[in-house]
């Protein structure tokens, strides 16, 4: 059973889709579905099941190494907490300022 689709034109009428009156993207100047694309849905009139090709996209449970990013901004909660003796350098900048500041609250004789 073919099924049509259709949309409500500014003017309030139902307006069938077809490759000529392609139907409306909200918010994209211009924009239209192409209805010539391949759909990743077929329908199976003999069974009457709907089965979905979704061989193109990621499965929506999967993981990438750390390597994979290129690009955009972690998380402070992705971030781990590390060791201060992990951190080349780090501990030697604390002494340092440790002692900066010891000097500035202990008032020389």
């Amino acid at each position: 059973m073919p099924y049509n689709t259709y949309f409500i034109n500014d003017e309030g009428q139902t307006v069938p889709v077809s490759a000529s009156n392609p139907l409306p993207v909200a918010g994209v100047s211009g924009g239209s579905v192409n209805l010539n694309a391949e759909a990743p849905l077929a329908y199976d009139a003999e069974t009457e099941t709907l089965s979905i090709d979704d061989s193109g996209y990621a499965a929506a449970s999967h993981t990438h190494a750390a390597g994979d990013i290129t690009s955009g901004t972690f998380s402070a909660a992705r971030i781990p907490t590390l060791a201060t003796s992990k951190v080349s350098g780090l501990q030697a900048i604390l002494d340092d300022f440790e002692a900066r500041i010891a000097a500035l609250e202990t008032p020389e004789a």
